[in-house]
């Protein structure tokens, strides 16, 4: 039985950030590999002037090549429409049905948990949610209360968001070293975010 680590997103486009901080949840919970799971459409973002989603996924692909302990997952670009995690996660407990499951996502998106997710208690049930620091812990520990199957866990804080990266794109800005080298090249190849 290993430990999956479940980390969902629109990653437009993937940065350093969400590389450095999957490493670290990765090292803290001893898992055995994390999954990047591109959305199709999110749910909580309305994207505008974004990526499409087969560039999304080629981006973090050519990303994580090579690395042993990361894997992609495209199971939600797929599905197509709106990505849902709880269907994210009974498809993949059907695909590991002796892996334990770690849905990896920060304190910022998971304060409003109960409140705008859908189904938050199966989600609860298909795996362990890993809530990163995001400098709101203590208002999201009150809504996980007595709560099973909660981890909460301290990566170091990085500064950058894929908006950030955007916005820099926009204004012609450089954005060597806040992504992966291959991911700016595939940025300048489509002539996205401009």
């Amino acid at each position: 039985m290993g430990k999956i680590g479940i980390f969902g997103g629109t990653f437009d486009p993937l940065h350093t950030g969400h590389l450095i901080v999957a490493r670290e949840v990765k090292e803290i919970l001893n898992l055995d590999k994390v999954l990047f799971i591109p959305t199709h459409i999110s749910p909580h973002k309305k994207r505008i002037n974004g990526a499409p989603p087969e560039i999304r996924l080629e981006m973090i692909k050519k990303a994580i090549r090579g690395i042993r302990y990361f894997g992609v997952d495209d199971c939600e670009m797929r599905r197509r429409g709106i990505s849902y995690t709880v269907e994210t996660l009974v498809k993949l407990k059907e695909k590991y049905p002796y892996d334990k499951l770690y849905l990896i996502a920060g304190s910022d998106i998971t304060e409003d948990f109960f409140y705008s997710w859908k189904d938050p208690e199966r989600i609860l049930k298909l795996a362990t949610l890993c809530i990163m620091n995001r400098g709101n812990e203590e208002k999201v520990r009150e809504h996980f209360q007595n709560r099973k199957h909660i981890k909460y866990v301290s990566v170091t804080p990085i500064d950058i968001s894929s908006s950030f990266i955007r916005n820099r794109v926009k204004k012609g800005l450089p954005i060597t070293f806040y992504v992966p080298s291959v991911v700016e090249r595939l940025i300048y190849k489509y002539g996205l975010y401009i």
